[in-house]
């Protein structure tokens, strides 16, 4: 099952041309290729897996990867046997088009990239829509915003994956540092984020505020405490609480559980 527009003899003289764009579910072990294409090629697994191979080397792929060829490259790409890809893809031309792939990081010996959102294949999707409806009177200058649209889900790509690292670089500080009786505000300066500015990013990726998210971490590590045998009165200090009663009243709110309920579950 596929959907999309070809437009094989564009008037590619133009900075910007919009040649191929369409989605399919592929047949298990459905191949393409090799061949050549004269045109610049990306695809988005939005599903599914595959293999893609270029320059004599070949990439197992998997749902949100891309993977670009280039003109006059021979490549060929084929769906996995039990897990077929869904693809989306746009193949363009133009005096500027090889300007694209530079900006968001492709080369000969770098054609994958991963997506962290699905703004590739939305944007597909509408420009297959407008194609569909507007079969007789497509307008080109529509199309190549189309496809500048699809362009632009890279910059969006980019914002998604810094925004991750910096949860993920959040999360390493709290769980090792956790001790010292930092604060949420602490974690923020030291990614050298606002702290208004930390709280939305780290909410909006893990669901929780990075002060639960760090209560959290301090009660994991003093179940790993009283797992261990530690005293009740050693182990707030070694996961950064001053106050024993505090420490009593936090892991009761985590857990559901009073520290000397959880130590006789574990028995």
């Amino acid at each position: 099952m596929g959907r999309g527009l070809y437009q094989p003899g564009a008037n590619t003289s133009d900075s910007l041309y919009l040649i191929h764009v369409g989605y399919e579910k592929a047949e298990p072990l459905k191949k393409t290729g090799p061949m050549l294409r004269n045109m610049y090629l990306l695809h988005y697994i939005a599903k599914g897996k595959g293999t893609f191979t270029v320059n004599s080397k070949t990439y197992h792929l998997q749902e949100g990867d891309v993977f670009a060829i280039f003109p006059e490259q021979i490549a060929e790409y084929q769906a996995d046997k039990d897990d077929p890809w869904f693809c989306y893809w746009v193949g363009f031309k133009g005096s500027t088009a090889g300007e694209y792939y530079e900006a968001i990081g492709i080369d000969y010996d770098n054609p994958i990239l991963h997506m962290e959102n699905d703004s590739f294949a939305e944007s597909v999707r509408k420009c297959v829509e407008y194609t569909e409806l507007n079969e007789n009177n497509l307008s080109q200058i529509r199309l190549t915003a189309y496809l500048l649209e699809v362009l632009s889900s890279f910059e969006q790509n980019k914002k998604a994956s810094k925004t991750a690292k910096y949860t993920d670089m959040a999360i390493m500080y709290m769980e090792n540092n956790c001790r010292d009786k930092i604060i949420a505000s602490d974690v923020a300066s030291y990614l050298g984020l606002e702290y208004s500015t930390f709280y939305r990013t780290f909410k909006k990726e893990t669901g929780i505020s990075p002060e639960k998210y760090l209560n959290n971490v301090r009660i994991e590590q003093a179940k790993k405490f009283i797992d261990a045998g530690f005293s009740f009165k050693e182990i707030p200090g070694y996961v950064g609480i001053s106050d024993v009663y505090y420490f009593f009243k936090l892991f009761k709110k985590v857990t559901g559980l009073t520290p000397s309920e959880y130590r006789d579950r574990i028995k």
